[in-house]
């Protein structure tokens, strides 16, 4: 083998060790980077996600009414008892025998 001298030896290990520690120091840069940006993107989330919670809250809260009052049924009570009047026409007219009639203006 051949003898390298060892300040040559000793450059080349620093070149080498410096150009690893430098592709080291930016492969952290970047996933530092990173890690920060997918921070924000989850505190955005969070706060979207909190923000449609309340509004599905307050949804809920008028349709069925609150759970802490019992008086408070919200407008499905009203919506229900609409639906069963117009079940129990709907009802009353399938049940009717003759629902033929003359029109005026309708040509035979």
């Amino acid at each position: 083998m051949t003898n390298i001298p060892a300040g040559l030896l000793e450059t080349a290990i620093a070149l080498v060790a410096g150009v690893l520690f430098t592709l080291v120091g930016i492969i952290y840069r970047r996933l530092k980077n990173r890690i920060k940006e997918l921070e924000e993107n989850i505190a955005q989330l969070e706060s979207q996600l909190l923000k449609l919670k309340r509004d599905m809250d307050v949804a809920q809260s008028w349709m069925f009414g609150l759970d802490e009052d019992e008086t408070s049924h919200g407008i499905a009570s009203q919506i229900s008892s609409i639906n069963r009047r117009l079940t129990q026409l709907i009802d009353a007219l399938h049940d009717e025998d003759d629902l033929e009639f003359e029109r005026d203006d309708a040509d035979e």
